[in-house]
């Protein structure tokens, strides 16, 4: 079932050897994070993503559910570290496009994933070299806000205003369109925007 999923998601096959299938979830998260089984709790399969600091050594794991229980995604911390996922395949010193869901970042260009959490901008590691690629919900009020507060702290976004492709996410825009990663990939680079450019396009693309 897992391969049937990570095929079906379009995910490159030069990642597949480091994600994994994991029948007994809950069992696997009380032997990598020393946590106890919690009672009458109905173990599941999922999917892994290990998250891997700089140097590759695993911190943690992101868990996708393959089934209908949810939630649909699970982030857990084997270290006291960031929940952050890819940083062992991204160059510091060119641009680092942060997006939210690790599927997504697999199909950018030296690319993260926050794993759905928020990052501390202090604590977010690239900073003169980060990008932010939030979803394209234009009527996301969290989401809108989210924007703001970027652009207030003086950080490049990616703007959607101008996407030829009505999807929220990389994933959905690959599985739903006749578009290439190169084409994406390309939109990213040269929509890249900060400062008062970038609430103008917020203010023009958002629909709240």
């Amino acid at each position: 079932p897992a391969r049937v999923y990570i095929e079906s998601r379009r995910i490159p096959e030069k990642f597949w050897t480091d994600i994994y299938y994991c029948p007994e979830f809950w069992k696997y998260v009380a032997e990598k994070c020393n946590e106890p089984i919690k009672e009458n709790i109905i173990d599941h399969e999922r999917i892994i993503f290990p998250l891997r600091n700089a140097m590759g050594y695993m911190i943690g794991f992101n868990a996708r559910s393959i089934n209908s229980i949810e939630p649909r995604y699970i982030t857990k911390k084997i270290t006291d570290a960031l929940k952050i996922f890819g940083q062992e395949r991204v160059n510091a010193n060119k641009t680092v496009f942060i997006l939210e869901g690790p599927i997504d970042s697999l199909f950018i260009e030296n690319a993260i994933a926050s794993c759905g959490s928020a990052i501390d901008l202090i604590d977010c590691p690239y900073y003169h070299n980060r990008v932010w690629v939030l979803d394209n919900e234009p009527r996301n009020k969290e989401i809108v806000q989210q924007y703001y507060k970027l652009i207030k702290a003086d950080e490049k976004i990616v703007s959607w205003k101008n996407s030829p492709w009505k999807q929220k996410d990389i994933n959905d825009i690959l599985l739903n369109n006749d578009t290439t990663v190169e084409q994406i990939n390309e939109y990213l680079n040269n929509h890249i925007v900060s400062g008062l450019k970038a609430r103008l396009e917020v203010d023009q693309w958002k629909r709240i």
